[in-house]
């Protein structure tokens, strides 16, 4: 008798089936380099325009923002610019004049598959997006908010940034959003991926 299979998920033994599932971590970064008063950049890769000063079409530069408001720190990554952010402090420079900073890598990452409507996207809004930067509140300390099975959603990061808080040079709190797609094979002969986020 041939086994169902089921485009949700992969056979894994007679009647067995895994479902594909995604993993969302969020990591609350209260950061001190060199004193409280850190800003976050944004720094995008782009290509330099054709004509002299690219002879042969293959020069490329970054181009760096610092983020004012929490709105506007609501990002994502984007592969075609090779987004980083950087946490720096603009008052405390190294050796060569420039601000100390640590850079975020959210290497391991997708996108939610869940719609907007859906009761997951309701109550953990932040997944949405892979950086939140908020202005720190000792009482915003949980990205879905403290009763994310009580509420129907709207609450934590997606309503925490909407004061739209200044947050250049202030005390901040970084929400970092890793995520993982699992989807299990048998010649694999593992239960789950391994995945990594980390600083430089």
């Amino acid at each position: 008798m041939k086994a169902k299979t089921s485009k949700y998920g992969t056979l894994i033994a007679p009647q067995l089936n895994a479902p594909y599932h995604q993993h969302f971590f969020v990591f609350r970064l209260d950061t001190q380099i060199d004193g409280v008063k850190n800003s976050v950049v944004e720094v995008n890769t782009v290509p330099e325009e054709k004509g002299p000063q690219n002879p042969y079409h293959n020069g490329y530069y970054t181009v760096a923002k610092t983020f004012k408001n929490e709105l506007e720190a609501a990002r994502s990554l984007n592969l075609a610019s090779a987004r980083t952010w950087r946490i720096v402090n603009p008052n405390s420079k190294n050796y060569l004049g420039q601000p100390v900073s640590y850079k975020i890598l959210a290497e391991a990452n997708c996108v939610p598959y869940a719609y907007d409507d859906s009761s997951l996207v309701k109550r953990a809004g932040f997944i949405k997006n892979h950086l939140h930067v908020t202005k720190f509140d000792p009482d915003e300390m949980y990205a879905t908010g403290k009763y994310p099975n009580q509420h129907k959603g709207g609450d934590g990061l997606t309503k925490y940034i909407q004061a739209d808080r200044n947050i250049e040079t202030r005390i901040l709190s970084s929400g970092i959003r890793s995520a993982f797609i699992t989807s299990r094979e048998l010649k694999i002969g593992r239960s789950c991926p391994s995945t990594t986020s980390a600083f430089s």
